[in-house]
């Protein structure tokens, strides 16, 4: 729930970008690597926005896949050395009887 009202900030704040963008009609130079390009100043701010959005999005979601396969890996040793555990421990109660 709280992804989806998220995605919906950012593109209810990109369509407000882009409103107020078309307002500004200058068009400025954008050099690439092998080439340039005139583009308007407000599609380059909204494409180099959602890029970085996107890019976080991405970042955040390999980090949170890792801790959860982190996580799964810890509770299956957990779950194996609570086993040991009490088979270690029922073979001594059942040496004192």
């Amino acid at each position: 729930m709280r992804t989806l009202v998220t995605v919906l900030v950012v593109i209810m704040l990109a369509a407000v970008g882009l409103t107020l963008g078309a307002e500004n009609g200058s068009y400025v130079r954008f050099n690439f690597l092998l080439a340039q390009g005139e583009y308007r100043l407000s599609s380059l701010m909204v494409f180099w926005f959602l890029s970085g959005f996107v890019l976080a999005w991405l970042m955040s979601a390999f980090w949170i896949v890792r801790l959860r396969m982190t996580r799964r890996s810890l509770r299956k040793q957990l779950v194996k050395e609570q086993h040991r555990r009490n088979d270690g421990e029922s073979a001594v109660s059942g040496r004192n009887d």
